[in-house]
């Protein structure tokens, strides 16, 4: 499903202020984004730009690494050491993909927004990055 960007251009944005928690090897750089530019996101393709992926809360954050051990042969003793990072975080221009009329503007439903084929998310987030949001 290809993204509409003139849609997505004329999408309410919304600011945001609150906290973010992400859990890194000790080695990375807590807030360069490098991971996700080299090897991509649900909402940014590899090689694209850099982005923070961050969750709500800390109990996220965890079940995040059991769900990248479970994906990894190493499991999540494996991926040890961690730290895990608290984020304040204050933006201006969101797209709330958590407002059901945010998603139908665009035209997506939650099942692309959630589902395990990551091309229109990532197409979605160039779209974004590029209008500056």
């Amino acid at each position: 499903m290809p993204i509409d960007a003139g849609r997505v251009a004329t999408a309410p944005l919304s600011s945001f202020t609150g906290q973010g928690w992400r859990h890194l090897a000790p080695r990375y750089d807590w807030l360069s984004g490098e991971g996700s530019r080299i090897h991509g996101g649900r909402f940014n393709p590899p090689g694209s730009f850099p982005v923070l992926y961050l969750c709500e809360s800390r109990p996220c954050a965890v079940a995040e690494l059991q769900r990248l051990g479970q994906r990894q042969a190493i499991g999540v003793e494996g991926l040890l050491p961690r730290v895990l990072y608290r984020y304040e975080i204050a933006l201006d221009r969101v797209l709330d993909l958590t407002d059901d009329q945010v998603c139908t503007h665009v035209g997506l439903g939650q099942d692309v927004l959630t589902g395990p084929d990551w091309t229109t998310c990532q197409e979605l987030g160039s779209t974004l990055h590029a209008l500056g949001a």
